[in-house]
């Protein structure tokens, strides 16, 4: 009878410990969150596994500096593993992406193969570049089987997350996660340096335009980080009465007050630009030859502006590229004679294909709301 008692209670503890092992069995093989741009983690230089023909996303930050950036996937070469870079311009989470890859993983001749050179086992990619941001690194494994990968990044102008202490079931950054800066081999160590988000600066600008008063100078506290603000500022009535009211706007949830991180434009919505301050957009071109217009309506009468610049222009100028055109009040007919329009428009045809970058201005104290308006046979809109 013990006996029997003595069997029945060791079944029973096999039993729950079989349903435990296959409880952790099950967690420990989860699927990777990061399969598209908008779950990208940052890279944190830890030994991973990619299923086969998978692709998982990374981002790393970058302050635009033109100092290097250098990535290695550790065997990617010989373990086929391989990776595409994006910038910021050409992500639009959570899943777009706007033209090919500006960098490719490639294996160096740099390895010592019994007094040659041949290929490195590893992949590597590096570049200096003019726009800030976070950069998008696709991992792709276009093997059927599971391979491990080691993805690492370094430059005096990245910015990564420290990795948790459990990478392979890596959770989502806590607020209160550092951010530092990862030097280059052989750079001295650097302090970490705050990553200014335009989302600090908006609110500071929302902020002052409610109060009436000229924006303040945000400052980064002594860490290095900068906050966003926990609540969403509110649309305030426009200063000028004299336009039709518009409905209410949608805020930008991007950080579109520089042209490296310029939206591209998506017609008939209404935005909100802040007190003495102006935001970007853009627009692809199908160089057709074809007329585009850009227009803001009523925008004269809200005291907007807005100027055109070519993309080539932005891309190795950023704000120094001068202008190449603004928006001006047209004249309509008002009862057999010319007067000029409540709004801004500026036309043209472009000698060739490319991306035209939009800067609408606003010297008002306050924040004014506005619909900016891009049309023509070779316009490409974004979504």
């Amino acid at each position: 009878m013990m006996r029997q008692k003595i069997l029945i209670v060791m079944s029973v503890a096999l039993l729950v410990g079989t349903i435990f092992a296959l409880g952790t069995l099950k967690v420990s093989a989860q699927e990777p969150s990061n399969t598209y741009p908008g779950a990208a983690q940052y890279i944190d230089g830890q030994w991973r596994s990619i299923g086969g023909n998978t692709s998982l996303w990374y981002i790393f930050e970058y302050s635009g500096d033109r100092s290097e950036i250098s990535l290695l996937l550790v065997d990617g070469y010989v373990n086929r593993v391989d990776f595409n870079v994006f910038t910021p311009e050409q992500v639009r989470v959570p899943d777009t992406i706007n033209g090919t890859p500006i960098g490719r993983g490639s294996s160096p001749n740099n390895a010592n193969c019994g007094g040659t050179r041949c290929s490195s086992n590893d992949l590597v990619w590096s570049s200096k570049m003019n726009i800030a941001g976070k950069y998008y690194v696709q991992v792709t494994n276009r093997e059927a089987n599971a391979k491990p990968f080691q993805l690492k990044v370094s430059g005096t102008g990245v910015f990564v997350l420290e990795p948790t202490s459990t990478p392979t079931l890596r959770a989502p950054a806590a607020a209160t996660s550092t951010r530092t800066r990862t030097p280059s081999p052989g750079a001295p160590a650097i302090s970490p340096v705050a990553v200014w988000t335009s989302m600090a600066i908006f609110s500071a600008r929302m902020k002052a335009s409610d109060a009436g008063t000229p924006a303040p100078t945000v400052q980064p506290p002594s860490d290095g980080i900068v906050t966003p603000p926990t609540s969403t500022p509110t649309a305030s009535a426009s200063a000028v009465t004299t336009p039709t009211r518009l409905p209410a706007a949608e805020f930008l949830d991007a950080n579109n007050f520089y042209p490296q991180s310029a939206t591209y434009v998506l017609d008939g919505r209404e935005r909100i630009v802040p007190g003495n301050s102006s935001l970007w957009f853009k627009f692809d071109y199908a160089g057709d030859g074809s007329l585009a217009v850009v227009r803001i309506p009523e925008g004269s009468l809200r005291k907007l502006a807005f100027k055109i610049y070519e993309g080539n222009a932005i891309s190795q100028l950023g704000l120094d590229a001068p202008a190449m055109g603004q928006g001006s009040v047209p004249l309509v007919n008002c009862g057999g004679v010319r007067c000029p329009s409540g709004d801004l428009e500026w036309s043209s045809k472009f000698p060739g294909p490319g991306t035209v970058y939009v800067q609408v201005i606003n010297n008002n104290p306050g924040q004014i709301n506005f619909s900016l308006v891009v049309s023509g046979p070779g316009v490409i809109l974004g979504k």
